[in-house]
């Protein structure tokens, strides 16, 4: 079998895997970054395979010898960054985000974190930017292929290679299927798991096996990696996180690095000198533990700051896990990879597994105790959970909706006097209606559906909710007879994207230009003014909620920290920079008809005497988050108004019946 022996062209390839995944955490002009990932198994599957087919031929191979050398591969950096991030949680997060952080713990050391988040996260939004140990899912995928792959290379290579070669090939075909069909049926399986990821791995070990033969011609060479190499970049710079991924779109960067391998088996292209550039090869030969600590870093980052999270403070963040990672390859890596004498393959794996249940004792501890609750007094954790935001109510479907199967508010069965629709925000809100339509003997009805505005014509760029939704709900409203209707959302997160500059949430109609912010606060101002004409033509009076402030911080995490580390909590965000990011939306509704007095702002309620805003008192937290009310927030800031807004409702409902 004919190989070069050291590829660094092949290292240098990881890193350009590595700094796209690093930018596209980071958020800095690599939309498609998560593709590195994929690029990563090709090398994988390449570089195991040679080895395992190395020592076939020459009689050398052992299957503990192999584990032997992924234990020292792998595990004292992994255990290292483990510790570390254990440590971050038990200081930084809340329990109920620390108990989450040990379930993944616990599933990282079971070599089965794919499974936990396929069943818990979605990889591209929410919850899992915060998930200090997402990125392990795809060390979980190798660590299972590298069970599996040596058992059938043992049984079958050494034997017929020929056939092991047939068998490969079958396999990443059947996988690559499996992929298609369920990237577009159950895109999270697709994702996370590795029956729908081998082919990947597969793709560079079908080159490994057909290393033996002759590459390409150097001019062939030399425009297949150029090919190889433009198929990765295209995935890095033209995709983002709106692609039905992996399926057919991951065939360009895995096809990609397969070319970019083979092309410079035989001779070294002018890419293959590029990518062996001694500074990339210094990226690539650091790419593990750089992808082990960088992403904890942005985790806990994204935990503590929310969309708070500048450019400069990125890429300062980028730099510290290239620093880490640097160091941890020095330190950890090197010194483990070697053998030392006398060290035979099944002391290696002993030690192995026994540093792998160190850790998870520990999470399993987490666990235990609930995210380590005892870090707090039993009086700090009832302060706590104040913080709690009364999300009774669920989203609601099309279906549901055209059924006229909406939350009742009040006491139910009784004829609706107003309806409440709006995105999670309403839903922040659902348990004070519910108390106050009680109280006041004022039925109502609510419609919710998180990440969805109440917008008609309008939909984000990534689509977060059904067609014709919207439409549905207002025909559902023109059905039920009801003639007050009250609108909440967080309207600027439409209308100018996050508080971090990003431009996912914003909206766009069949009038936009494109998804420029610009076009996006049109949109949102052509929406709104859509909704408010169509309710009013089924004579609908219509009420808008003026967004409650976001305090740019969280509250009950600042608080938290604040007690551990024994700092000041953070100021929230001023009224002045309350107002001016507001600005748009206060003039969108003057444009689409809402009066003053139809424009119910909070804000009064909100900020202290030097013009901050509030979000605790000695009592309790307003806040669940950094954007939503928490239950006893919506009770004391927002319960006095809207009492008064639902009795006015009550009196006009009770004159026309």
């Amino acid at each position: 079998m004919s190989q070069i022996a050291y590829r660094p062209d092949v290292d240098g390839l990881r890193a350009v895997s590595v700094v796209a995944v690093l930018l596209f955490h980071a958020r800095l002009a690599c939309p498609g970054g998560f593709v590195g990932v994929d690029v990563f198994f090709v090398i994988s599957g390449f570089l195991i395979t040679s080895l395992i087919l190395r020592d076939l031929e020459t009689g050398r191979f052992q299957l503990l010898d192999f584990w032997s050398r992924r234990v020292r591969r792998i595990l004292p950096a992994l255990t290292v960054c483990l510790l570390f991030t254990l440590v971050a949680g038990c200081l930084l997060m809340l329990p109920d985000d620390l108990l989450e952080l040990g379930r993944s713990g616990v599933a990282q050391s079971l070599f089965a974190a794919n499974f936990h988040f396929w069943a818990t996260l979605d990889y591209f939004a929410g919850r899992g930017e915060r998930a200090p140990l997402l990125h392990t899912w795809s060390l979980a995928v190798e660590e299972q292929f590298y069970f599996v792959f040596p058992f059938v290379a043992y049984w079958l290579a050494r034997r017929d290679r020929k056939r092991f070669t047939q068998l490969l090939w079958l396999v990443a075909a059947v996988s690559f299927v499996l992929s298609i069909f369920a990237t577009h049926w159950k895109p999270s399986l697709a994702f996370y798991m590795l029956p729908t990821r081998a082919w990947e791995l597969l793709c560079g070990s079908l080159i490994a096996c057909h290393a033996d033969r002759p590459g390409p011609a150097p001019r062939r060479a030399e425009w297949l990696s150029w090919l190889g190499l433009g198929g990765i970049l295209a995935g890095i710079f033209l995709y983002d996180s709106s692609i039905e991924f992996p399926g057919l779109a991951a065939v360009p960067p895995c096809l990609g690095a397969a070319l970019v391998i083979w092309s410079n088996t035989s001779h070294r292209t002018t890419v293959g000198q590029i990518l062996a550039w001694r500074p990339v090869v210094f990226i690539g030969l650091i790419s593990y533990s750089l992808y082990l600590w960088h992403w904890p870093i942005f985790a806990f980052l994204n935990y503590a700051l929310r969309e708070q999270a500048t450019v400069a403070i990125r890429v300062g963040a980028a730099i510290a896990g290239v620093v880490l990672g640097g160091l941890s390859w020095w330190f950890v890596e090197q010194p483990f990879r070697k053998p030392r004498p006398g060290q035979t393959a099944g002391r290696v794996i002993a030690w192995g597994l026994l540093a792998s249940a160190v850790p998870l004792a520990l999470w399993g501890g987490i666990v235990a105790t609930g995210g380590w609750q005892g870090r707090f007094s039993p009086q700090f954790r009832d302060y706590l959970a104040t913080r709690r935001m009364s999300a009774t109510h669920r989203s609601l479907s099309l279906k549901t909706i055209e059924q006229g199967d909406l939350h009742p508010l009040g006491e139910p069965g009784e004829r609706p006097c107003f309806i409440v629709w709006g995105d999670s925000h309403a839903m922040a809100l659902g348990a004070g209606f519910e108390e106050w339509a009680r109280e006041l003997s004022v039925p109502g009805q609510l419609i919710v559906e998180q990440g969805t505005p109440p917008l008609l014509g309008s939909n984000r760029r990534h689509q977060v909710w059904e067609a014709g939704l919207n439409e549905a709900i207002v025909a559902r409203i023109a059905a039920s007879g009801v003639n007050q209707v009250i609108l909440c959302a967080r309207w600027s997160y439409y209308a100018l994207g996050g508080l971090d500059g990003g431009v996912d949430s914003l909206v766009f109609d069949s009038e936009s230009r494109g998804h420029s912010r610009e076009e996006g606060k049109q949109a949102f101002a052509r929406g709104l003014r859509r909704t408010v004409t169509a309710l009013r033509e089924h004579g609908v009076e219509v009420w808008v909620l003026r967004q409650v402030p976001e305090p740019e911080t969280n509250a009950a995490w600042s608080l938290a920290v604040g007690q551990v580390l024994g700092v000041q909590p953070a100021r929230g965000v001023t009224r002045a920079g309350f107002d001016s990011r507001n600005a748009f939306v206060d003039q969108a509704v003057r444009e689409a008809g809402i009066d003053p007095a139809h424009y119910i702002d909070f804000g009064g309620a909100f900020f202290d005497n030097e013009g901050h805003c509030r979000d605790h008192d000695p009592d309790g937290i307003y806040y669940q988050d950094d954007n939503h009310l928490s239950r006893y927030g919506v009770s004391l800031l927002l319960g006095p108004q809207l009492r008064d807004l639902l009795r006015g409702i009550g009196e006009s409902c009770a004159a026309t019946r």
